[in-house]
């Protein structure tokens, strides 16, 4: 990776190919430009040597290869045929070496002249070349002409070397290269910059020397591996201080032997970039992974993944403990999570909510599940699929816990209220229960007999919809107080669409209003009769009081006049007598009658207020 990338930053084309096959093993964008061809068609065209080189000036350059031996080199300047029928003159170096068994050539190519003399010498170059008289009588200017283009050859070199000695320093990664000793022989400006020293004191120092102790013998051990495996890359992280800043720097290296032309390792080049805030993220990456690990494994939910061939990728201990207790079974990191020992366990079940999930489903179950010793557990599970960076499903999470207590309570809590529906079912008072809303949540049935509505058309309705005839009413004032006030509220109301009185109680609540009436029709009507009656004898009491005594009184008044004159007789005073006694009978009598009828009306008016 790192030398193709080194190879795509130079400006000249290079490509690796094999002598035997004629197939290019490797070749940089700058091949393409320079021949005008489709970079994979050099990389997968056998022919690309043959069409491109070889067919144009093939005698010319095969005089050349013949010169080159393993582990030799040579170049040369020669015209090549671009594929648009026009011509260019290229500089052609050639280093031939044998590589893990394998004969290799490396090419290096540039264009060495495009102006129109060129051209006109390209013309003649293949005129020549066609007629082989006059190429060789042409010899000595040919090479003339040869000796000139690789003098510009030489001079593109020199620029090239230039260009990379300036690609080097200008890395953003640091560049080393140190002997078989370990000392340094070489190091670009980025290192300098990076690591804070100066040139002339680096070069009295050996690698060992520039990191802490306790890497000390990694950088022995780097070079003994670079000499055993010659070609093969080194990757190590060392750690050294900043001489100014004190500061820990760790660098990540890549070192590789540096071969003579006998094949012989003579240095050490190591390329190193700076990964101290990525271990640094990496480590709070690692922690925060801990710290993540260590609060699911301490959570009394179950927790656990499985990949897309429901396989377990992660569990939790509270998951562990649930699977040894529904199946005695302990999971195992890529273990099938279908493998069950418990008959009781539907796989089936298990594997379609899996499946559900891959689908891109979220779901939720709560389901009673046996356990392994014949006990059952309410468990509530819940599966959502696994998406990675390209948004595709790779898995399925799952959570899950015991709800068997929650289950349990809401089971006694139904009892509960199925105790509480029995009682409101069977008091003689009618009952309804309001919400702040004024929805009717719930009526018991002689709430259906006293108002001759059924229940299953009134739940969830607004009260005042329903009733609207009771809106002027008492009802709807008396409601409101006790619902805005939070006071409990008792009256009496007619209402006319049943022909019935109401005695009323109502009782507010943070949930809503509860209301309990009872018909009170019968008393009402008792009430009224005694009413009546004691109006019939505050009458009588009148007429005896006035209408009667009135009389009498004058009977009284006349006997005393009577009684006041002289009479002689005793016979005459003897009726006097008796008519006195007889009106003073007559006037007691009429007393007793007035005082039991004021006395009844006492104890009408007492009866009628302990029947209500």
């Amino acid at each position: 990776m790192l030398l193709e990338l080194i190879l795509d930053n130079l400006p000249e084309a290079v490509w690796v190919q094999e002598i035997l096959s004629g197939k290019v093993l490797m070749a940089n964008q700058a091949v393409a430009k320079l021949y005008q061809l489709d970079s994979e068609v050099i990389k997968t065209d056998g022919d690309f040597w043959q069409n491109n080189i070889l067919n144009s000036y093939g005698d010319f350059v095969r005089h050349k290869l013949s010169q080159l031996s393993q582990k030799s080199s040579c170049e040369c300047v020669y015209p090549s045929l671009l594929p648009d029928g026009s011509t260019q003159w290229l500089w052609h170096q050639i280093q031939q070496i044998h590589y893990q068994g394998q004969t290799l050539r490396i090419h290096s190519a540039h264009k060495s002249l495009e102006s129109e003399e060129a051209l006109a010498q390209l013309q003649k170059f293949k005129e020549e070349l066609l007629h082989r008289d006059d190429q060789l009588r042409d010899n000595a200017q040919l090479l003339q002409k040869h000796l000139k283009s690789l003098h510009q050859a030489n001079k593109l070199l020199q620029q090239r070397e230039a260009y990379l000695h300036s690609l080097i320093h200008s890395q953003s990664n640091s560049l080393i290269r140190i002997n078989l000793e370990g000392n340094y022989t070489f190091a670009n400006q980025h290192f300098y910059n990076h690591f804070g020293y100066h040139p002339e004191d680096l070069l009295k120092l050996s690698l060992s020397d520039m990191v802490v102790a306790e890497d000390a013998p990694k950088c022995r051990q780097v070079i003994e591996v670079c000499l055993m495996n010659i070609g093969k890359v080194v990757r190590i992280i060392l750690r050294q201080e900043h001489p100014i800043t004190q500061e820990l720097i760790q660098t990540e290296w890549e070192f590789v032997s540096i071969c003579d032309e006998t094949g012989s390792p003579v240095e050490i080049q190591g390329v190193g970039r700076d990964v101290t805030l990525r271990l640094k993220q990496e480590e709070e990456i690692q922690r925060l992974k801990q710290n993540l690990q260590a609060l699911i494994d301490n959570t009394d939910d179950f927790i656990w993944a499985v990949d897309y061939q429901l396989c377990y990728t992660a569990f939790n201990k509270s998951y562990e403990d649930i699977l040894m207790r529904l199946d005695n079974t302990v999971p195992v990191l890529g273990a099938s999570a279908l493998k069950v020992n418990n008959p009781s366990v539907e796989v089936d079940f298990w594997q379609a909510r899996y499946q559900l999930a891959l689908e891109g489903q979220s779901l939720t179950y709560i389901n009673e599940i046996p356990m392994a010793d014949g006990s059952s557990q309410h468990l509530e599970m819940r599966f959502y699929p696994i998406y990675n960076a390209q948004q595709q499903i790779i898995g399925v999470s799952c959570f899950g816990r015991d709800i068997t207590p929650i289950k349990n309570l809401q089971l006694a809590l139904e009892q509960k209220a199925q105790e509480v529906i029995s009682i409101f079912e069977s008091i003689t008072d009618g009952f309804f229960a309001v919400d702040k809303q004024w929805k009717i949540t719930y009526v018991n049935k002689n709430f259906e007999l006293l108002l001759q509505r059924q229940r299953q058309n009134l739940i969830g309705k607004n009260l005042w919809d329903e009733f609207a005839d009771a809106i002027s009413l008492k009802f709807y004032s008396e409601y409101q107080r006790a619902m805005s006030e939070q006071v409990s509220v008792q009256f009496e109301e007619y209402y006319p669409t049943t022909n019935t009185w109401f005695g009323v109680s109502a009782y507010p609540s943070t949930e809503g209003l509860t209301v309990y009436f009872r018909d009170i029709s019968a008393s009402k009507a008792y009430q009224q009769s005694l009413l009546e009656i004691n109006e019939r004898l505050r009458e009588i009491a009148w007429i005896q009081a006035h209408e009667v005594r009135r009389p009498l009184a004058s009977i009284i008044g006349l006997v005393r006049l009577l009684r006041q004159e002289p009479i002689e007789s005793g016979f005459f005073r003897q009726l006097m007598d008796s008519l006195h006694q007889s009106a003073q009978a007559l006037d007691e009598i009429i007393h007793q009658i007035v005082t039991k009828a004021e006395a009844l009306e006492d104890w009408n008016q007492m009866g009628t207020s302990s029947h209500n």
